[in-house]
């Protein structure tokens, strides 16, 4: 492999040799093509089309296969941290990497995301190939399990896999395919859940809940998973307090989207959810902040230091956003329908009336695109999909309009994610 990646040689620029995409490429939302195993390329690399891959079933004799070890390695470098999102420990990265040395379910689903990520990205079909492959085998071993759940529910590698499965379903379907959003919670139910530990089924759970809250923003529902019987844990780190507010989150959207929802949970949780906001610390403040109050067809420049402040902040605008709406409309008068928008949809007919609601709720909606487009962390990007699709329709100017539409094809085009039905939903709604 040469020193810079076939991108930048072909623009004439420095390439800092990041792989599997370069610094330069990210930046620019450019496709960052390599010689060897990550270029669509097929000389240089022996192909699966015709053969069979490799048996997840001895991941370390699959490994030895420059192309497996290629997309193990693009897993580990570049879609753990989709999931260590909120996890300063990077138990997705470390303990999952190494736990699927010696389980076969975990490895294939390992290779299953990578292959499909790579595919959307690409369009190689040996990536295509490759992925349908190892989901085969992956859900084949997932069978097995589910025909016994009480032998795994406390089996955090098992979880971890249905959340690398979901992001599979996602990638390769489309983000209302959930067969592995609602295995996660098979799961989960009648789990005595301990949020203080820190083993791999912690890990699964927020990650599980993250994936759950981004399907129900997009879909306007409720989350899948009940939340009244898990306990508020301490939040001592800045990781913590992101899945705290996560938490909040979650349970708004049940609150909300519940028949009927509970006008008094929703205040108590909205107290909680103020005082989670004045106990941040200063890590959660912006490292630098151009207000650009003369520029109001300018998002501001919002810079923060991990990602879990990033999601933690897109989180709780989120909750304003949801607060505002709920406030402007009598609650006990929403339909019994489970699913029914109802709250949200007599809001937003309301909004027009309500002109200091209406700034308020474009400010929140500003702060959680700007904090997307500020900071260069495409796993923040992929967590705040969700906010964006339900806060999205609420942002006014034409000109800020314009630049999530744009966005929105980069972080598409860099992560896989299929953003079509979000960019679908903030068109319908603007139009």
């Amino acid at each position: 492999m040469g020193q810079g990646c076939e991108t930048c040689r072909s623009r004439k620029v420095k390439c800092d040799g990041q792989v599997p995409t370069c610094k330069i490429c990210r930046k620019s939302g450019r496709q960052c093509k390599w010689e060897g195993p990550d270029n669509t390329d097929q000389s240089t690399r022996p192909s699966f089309l015709n053969t069979t891959p490799p048996s997840p079933d001895n991941p370390s004799l699959a490994l030895t296969h420059d192309f497996i070890s290629t997309l193990y390695r693009h897993y580990i470098t570049t879609l753990a941290t989709w999931y260590d999102l909120n996890d300063s420990q990077r138990r997705f990265q470390d303990l999952v990497s190494l736990e699927s040395l010696n389980n076969p379910l975990l490895f294939s689903a390992i290779l299953a995301f990578s292959s499909i990520q790579l595919y959307r990205r690409s369009s190689d079909k040996e990536h295509l190939f490759t992925a349908e492959f190892y989901h085969l085998q992956s859900i084949q071993k997932l069978i097995v399990i589910t025909d016994d759940l009480n032998s795994f529910h406390h089996d955090g590698a098992t979880l971890a896999a249905t959340c690398l499965l979901r992001s599979y379903e996602i990638l390769a379907q489309n983000v209302t395919s959930q067969s592995h959003l609602l295995g996660s919670s098979s799961f989960l139910q009648d789990q005595q859940i301990n949020l203080t530990t820190s083993d791999l089924f912690s890990a699964g759970f927020w990650n599980y809940l993250r994936e759950d809250i981004t399907v129900a923003l997009i879909e306007k529902r409720r989350l899948k998973i009940d939340l009244e019987g898990i306990q508020i844990p301490y939040a001592s780190r800045d990781d913590e307090r992101a899945n705290l507010i996560s938490l909040f989150l979650g349970k708004a959207i049940n609150i909300c989207f519940g028949a009927p929802p509970a006008t008094d949970q929703l205040r108590e949780l909205e107290t909680e959810v103020s005082r989670w906001k004045d106990s941040l610390p200063v890590s959660f403040d912006p490292i630098l902040s151009q207000n650009q109050t003369d520029k109001v067809d300018s998002f501001p420049v919002l810079w923060l230091f991990h990602g879990w402040h990033i999601a933690a902040l897109q989180y709780y605008h989120t909750l304003k956003v949801i607060f505002s709406l709920a406030s402007l409309t009598s609650i006990h008068d929403s339909r019994s329908d489970p699913s029914s928008d109802n709250i949200f949809h007599r809001a937003s007919h309301l909004l027009e009336s309500t002109p200091s609601i209406l700034d308020k709720i474009d400010y929140h909606v500003t702060q959680i695109c700007a904090l997307a487009i500020s900071n260069d962390c495409d796993a923040a990007r992929v967590n705040a999909f969700g906010p964006v699709a339900f806060c999205g329709p609420y942002l006014r100017n034409e000109q800020k309009r314009a630049r999530l539409v744009d966005e929105l094809r980069i972080w598409a085009e860099r992560t896989g994610w299929p953003t079509e039905s979000i960019l679908q939903v903030l068109q319908s709604a603007w139009n």
